[in-house]
């Protein structure tokens, strides 16, 4: 038997951790299988970052995740004085942006301001770029820019962003068998409901 015919379940990341210690200090050649460390990879925060703002559904966080690896000398100020105002002003993050475009925000210099609505519009333009892309054609596509491509250097991160664009494959082809299904779903709920009135 060798090491491959082996697997370790643990309920926390904790035990997790002890097992690996115990594991390296013994020289046992091991992989950790987790969703979680796979987001927390180099580069897929970022990008996924990047997705959520993208389909208008970011927030602030992934704003600045996104701005770090995008816009780099944006700087924390800017990223700061922006958030700030969309608080106080009750916007989204999607609507700040777009509003951060029309308007002036105060505590902004003139080349704040520019940065700023420089880096909304690369963020316009990378959406009307990709929007009508698969999520894993998407991620593909965002993963080819040089600024974005630089975090996936290192083979574990490169590992990481192909297991992200397999389960982006996987799930459009789960939703895609769903909607095929969708009405067949649909019509007996509505049966039921139907029913429920008569009664």
């Amino acid at each position: 038997m060798s090491y491959a015919d082996f697997a370790v379940l643990t309920r926390t990341s904790d035990q997790l951790r002890i097992i690996a210690e115990g594991f390296e200090t013994c020289g046992i050649p091991f992989q950790i299988a987790s969703r979680r460390r796979l987001f927390k990879e180099s580069g897929v925060a970022e990008v996924l970052a990047l997705l959520k703002v993208l389909s208008g559904g970011g927030t602030y966080a992934d704003f600045e995740k996104v701005a770090a690896i995008i816009a780099p000398n944006l700087g924390r100020r800017v990223i700061a004085t922006f958030k700030e105002w969309c608080l106080k002003n009750r916007l989204c993050l999607t609507d700040g942006l777009s509003s951060a475009v029309r308007f002036p925000i105060p505590g902004l210099s003139r080349n704040q301001q520019r940065a700023l609505t420089d880096f909304a519009g690369r963020l316009s333009t990378i959406d009307r770029e990709t929007s009508s892309l698969t999520a894993k054609e998407r991620l593909l596509h965002l993963t080819s820019d040089p600024d974005i491509a630089a975090f996936f250097a290192e083979e574990k991160s490169r590992e990481a962003l192909n297991r992200i664009v397999s389960m982006a494959a996987n799930l459009e082809a789960n939703a895609e068998a769903l909607s095929i299904a969708a009405p067949c779903i649909r019509i007996p709920m509505f049966i039921i409901h139907g029913r429920r009135r008569r009664h």
